[in-house]
């Protein structure tokens, strides 16, 4: 098991189990090495109803031509009087079929292991007890899989082609499995497609979710553009989209499925060491594996899932690794034990009324421009989001705008832009989209239609106002005022403002200073008047279409 560290249903062929509840996935559970008949004892008295193995065809065949399955097919066999379905996993190749180079490098002829296969699971005591057989074991990574990445897709298909219709000759009840990935690596499952994969080669596709440091629950996930990632648990479902989507339509079987429980323990290898922690506490693991199955029950595809391990593992090389039991190394039962057993024991088995994650994304309301509304140059937009909103982005017919992150797209806070591209747009129609993506990936659209056309072809129908100072002050003969021009449906106006500066005379008031702003911001006006006595400043929006023009006059003031 490589561990990395990053955090409508079709009908299907369900394995068939004794005592499997209807409609979910078959609990199991991985032990190590050989077990004889006590921990198959234990094992049963888990309530699991398949036990996974891993053989090395490198000790069972230490030559060629020489199968030794009689072993491992007499634990299959007490297995079966137990009730129990074994899950074989086949790796490690012998030197005499890769020239000694390992056995990590796959064989040499593909044909090899074919032949090892099909006798070992034709072998009395196998043949009838044995669920199915895992045609290797995380080939998409480095530590179970030596050679050329860039060759291994093609490799690994070539040998799924042969070892899988091998596996049925051998015992025509048992599965042939395309070996799990680590994580729920779709990628590397196209990659297998691509490289002509016979889908009729094999019976199911397994997958691993117990990724490494992994200190979140099932329900926890990110996505990756768009998908859902590969290292978070609920990812095997972009591995169903990816078989579906290549006319695939074969059950999952996650063979490995589990939470260590270093408590707080810090995180010792990778990108995460030292800076989280490597797994969980013994109450979250039990909590986990119920909401995981909780999970794969909804999802009536995932056939077979098999818990990671049953016991500690106080040999393994860090302190993540030896701790993913349902027992403890000192042989006591961990909450988890009690959770599993709940799980496999209850034909109804339905504990938990949760929702397996959050895909509903944030809440998207579009508060500028309105449906249907008219414009002839730049063009206001607002919008906001509540419900966990990461990022709001602005698009004009698919083509993005800008993205507001961070504080400016806090939940719930509106974010807006006086879009000057807008005057580069055709007269005609348009759709304007505001995306709103959670912490998750989970993204939410909404969308208005508006329509550019000339000036002289929209009515001006919406009113605007202006908002001043309370009054203008001075310096001597240096006066200011400041306001700017606004309306309910925008607080940004394009347009001009227009500024007269008028003295009072005999004859009413006179103009001398004139001052002209652009409506789209605020306005700061500083104006040197010509002589002392009483002034006013009377301002005008000229309005632009939509919006009508409007006026106001400034209180007035004297200047000596």
């Amino acid at each position: 098991m490589l561990r990395k560290l990053l955090l409508p249903l079709l009908p299907i062929a369900a394995l068939a189990l004794a005592g499997t509840p209807a409609q979910a996935a078959a609990p199991g559970i991985n032990i190590a090495g050989a077990p004889g008949p006590a921990e198959l004892d234990v094992a049963k008295a888990t309530g699991a109803k398949t036990i996974r193995l891993f053989v090395h065809w490198s000790g069972a065949e230490p030559t060629k031509g020489d199968v030794q399955a009689k072993g491992w097919a007499d634990i299959a066999a007490g297995a079966g009087q137990r009730g129990l379905k074994v899950v074989y996993v086949i790796v490690g190749t012998p030197a005499w079929a890769n020239g000694g180079q390992g056995e990590n490098v796959p064989p040499t002829d593909p044909q090899d292991m074919a032949n090892f296969v099909e006798q070992f699971a034709a072998a009395p005591g196998n043949r009838g007890n044995v669920a199915g057989y895992e045609i290797w074991n995380e080939q998409d990574e480095d530590q179970f899989w030596s050679g050329d990445p860039a060759s291994r897709p093609a490799k690994y298909a070539s040998i799924v082609n042969v070892v899988g219709p091998a596996i049925r000759r051998g015992d025509p009840e048992a599965k042939a499995i395309l070996g799990p990935t680590t994580g729920n690596n779709y990628g590397f499952l196209q990659s297998l497609y691509d490289s002509g994969l016979d889908k009729g080669a094999y019976d199911a596709i397994a997958v691993h979710t117990d990724t490494a440091c992994l200190d979140r629950g099932p329900y926890d996930f990110y996505k990756d553009a768009g998908r859902i990632a590969r290292f978070t648990f609920l990812g095997y479902r972009e591995v169903r989209a990816t078989a579906l989507a290549n006319g695939d339509d074969k059950p999952i079987w996650m063979t490995e499925l589990g939470w260590t429980t270093t408590g707080d323990a810090k995180c010792e290898r990778g990108m995460w060491a030292g800076k989280k922690p490597s797994g969980v506490s013994t109450a979250d693991q039990a909590t986990f594996l119920k909401q995981a199955y909780n999970c794969l029950q909804e999802d009536q595809y995932v056939t077979v899932a098999q818990w990671f391990t049953l016991r500690d593992n106080p040999s393994a090389p860090i302190e993540e690794l030896k701790h993913y039991g349902l027992y403890g190394a000192n042989g006591q039962a961990k909450p988890s034990l009690a959770a599993f057993r709940q799980v496999a024991g209850d034909a109804d088995f339905d504990v938990l009324d949760e929702a397996c994650g959050d895909f509903s994304g944030p809440a998207v309301k579009i508060a500028a421009p309105t449906n249907g509304q008219k414009f002839h140059s730049t063009l206001y937009i607002r919008a906001s989001a509540t419900g966990g909103v990461a990022r709001l982005s602005f698009y004009a017919d698919g083509t993005k705008i800008r993205n507001f992150t961070g504080t400016a797209s806090q939940d719930g806070k509106p974010v807006e832009l006086l879009w000057q591209g807008a005057k580069k747009l055709a007269n005609g129609p348009h759709t304007i989209t505001v995306e709103g993506i959670d912490a998750a990936g989970n993204s939410v659209k909404s969308s208005v239609q508006v329509v550019k056309a000339p000036k002289n072809q929209i009515a001006s129908t919406i009113a605007s106002q202006l908002t001043v100072g309370k009054k203008v002050s001075c310096k001597g003969r240096t006066c200011t005022v400041s306001g700017r021009a606004t309306s309910a449906l925008q607080p940004v106006l394009d347009g001009k403002v227009q500024l007269l500066w008028q003295l009072k005379q005999k004859g009413g008031w006179k103009t001398l200073h004139k001052a002209t702003k652009a409506a789209s911001k605020s306005f700061n006006v500083r104006q040197k008047v010509r002589k002392a006595g009483r002034w006013r400043v009377s301002i005008r929006y000229l309005g632009d279409a939509p919006f009508k023009a409007s006026k106001t006059v400034v209180k007035q003031f004297r200047v000596r």
